[in-house]
């Protein structure tokens, strides 16, 4: 709010009234200021001129970078969900294309990373970004020197869709191909006009003109009030309400001018490469990359919508032609997370956003216990309880086999109720030892997570990575973490 930084000069300015008015108009004659009031109006209407054009200019530059920030977004995900849909559907290229698009969607969040940091006016400017620690480092270390990133990136993105033609990775003709470099170009062109909103700030002679009439209208005023108004209480209000107008004006205008800064009026920059990245692992989807099937049902070999029924015809019921979508919005952090592993994945995610400890991992005695091919162990489980320690930071996951309570899951405190059985997998470096009940306690450090979309089936791999937990440890400190963690 611009309120309590315009409230100091409008109360200073109350209080000259005041004090003018009691010890000064209060005995001394004023006659010789007869007229002052007309003079002073046409000063108060320049200053509420230049006032209003200086708001107007603020109000477009901040509305002129969020469109076209906005429109950057648009056009670079036109482009790169373009280049999905092109993909090959060969079975042979299937190893190809995954490979392509893993590629592409880091390449995207480095695109729109590096295009935000050229903006925006940050002191710590690092933003969250897809996983690229597969990047060669020579590649990372040019990045990070080069003067615009975000050019180089292009250029990356632009040399991947060639070679991916090349393979024939990428099957589709030239002319629609040619339409994602087209997207791709006129986003770094909306990027280059967000840019001159942060390099060329608004023109300083009449910053300065404006700020020093609005100087001198704060000192006058108080004067003209107690001058022309007869009570010193209200010469104090009306000089409070005159300066706290003009002034609130002012620092509306220095709020908003630059939209690319870390105050609070001014754009969610590291909320906004959030989105970017939620919005490009939403295209590594499955049920993102195949269109979904209709049953489309048609009376007398044809639909009857628009056709007159005859008085021999037996009555038709009309399938319904609308009917009501709702969309369940979630927040930005969590929606990749939610979307992708489904709501089995909830409880884990409430857990780990404050996690600094270990996975202790207890199986009891009716789980299934199997190998898989490559000789890890697999538990299957049908209910999963887990609960965290709050001095060490541990999460504490136990799995039972126990289907007569499925249904009473739903109001235990820290249970989750599985659709299907759980699959866990645990890596051979993994810690195992035996608790005080006899039951098998296994501690790890990273855990991924998977959902069958058809069965409902959630497997869970456990692995032991040191430096991926001391990663953890450090990305917790300062309280941010890293995408392939978060996600």
């Amino acid at each position: 709010s611009v309120f309590p930084k315009a409230a100091c000069w409008a109360f200073a300015s109350a209080m000259i009234a005041v004090l003018v008015k009691l010890l000064v108009f209060s005995w001394h004659d004023t006659e010789y200021m007869n007229g002052i009031n007309d003079i002073w109006s046409g000063y108060s209407f320049v200053l509420g001129f230049v006032m209003v054009f200086r708001n107007n200019q603020a109000y477009s530059r901040f509305w002129e970078g969020t469109s076209l920030t906005k429109q950057m977004k648009g056009q670079w995900f036109v482009a790169f969900s373009g280049l999905f849909a092109f993909c090959s559907r060969d079975e042979s290229k299937q190893a190809d294309v995954a490979h392509f698009q893993s590629v592409l969607v880091r390449l995207g969040s480095l695109l729109h990373c590096s295009a935000l940091q050229k903006i925006c006016d940050l002191e710590d400017n690092s933003l969250e970004i897809i996983n690229s620690d597969e990047m060669d480092p020579i590649s990372m270390e040019f990045l990070r020197t080069c003067t615009n990133p975000q050019e180089v990136v292009t250029n990356w993105i632009q040399r991947l869709i060639v070679q991916a033609t090349d393979e024939n990775t990428i099957d589709i003709s030239a002319p629609l191909l040619s339409r994602v470099f087209q997207e791709l170009g006129t986003g770094v062109i909306s990027l280059n006009n967000a840019g001159k909103i942060k390099d060329f700030q608004f023109p300083f002679p009449y910053a300065q003109m404006i700020t020093c009439m609005l100087f001198v209208h704060f000192l006058f005023t108080p004067i003209i009030a107690a001058h022309q108004i007869g009570s010193a209480p209200w010469a104090g209000a009306m000089s409070f309400c005159v300066t706290i107008s003009f002034w609130s004006l002012f620092y509306i205008a220095a709020e908003i001018d630059q939209p690319f800064g870390e105050d609070d009026n001014d754009l969610p920059i590291h909320k906004m490469q959030q989105e970017w990245n939620n919005s490009l692992l939403t295209l590594l989807l499955p049920c993102s990359q195949v269109v979904p099937t209709f049953e489309i049902s048609h009376s007398r070999g044809g639909s009857s919508f628009g056709r007159t029924q005859t008085m021999d015809e037996e009555p038709v019921v009309e399938p319904l032609l609308f009917r009501q979508h709702t969309h369940r919005r979630t927040s930005s952090k969590d929606h990749f997370r939610t979307t992708t592993l489904g709501e089995s994945a909830t409880l884990f995610a409430d857990l780990f956003d404050n996690m600094s400890g270990p996975i202790q991992l207890s199986i009891d005695e009716g789980c299934v216990s199997s190998r898989d091919s490559l000789g890890d162990s697999v538990i299957t489980a049908t209910n999963m309880e887990m609960q965290e320690n709050s001095e060490t930071g541990a999460v504490s996951v136990r799995l039972s086999s126990k289907p007569s309570s499925r249904a009473d899951f739903s109001d235990v405190n820290g249970v989750k109720a599985l659709s299907a059985p759980m699959k866990l997998t645990i890596n051979g470096d993994c810690v195992s030892q035996q608790d005080s009940e006899g039951v098998s306690v296994i501690t790890a450090t990273n855990m991924d997570m998977q959902e069958d979309s058809e069965s409902g089936a959630v497997s869970v791999r456990f692995t032991s990575d040191p430096r991926s937990h001391d990663r953890w440890d450090r990305n917790s400190s300062d309280g941010t973490k890293s995408a392939p963690v978060r996600l």
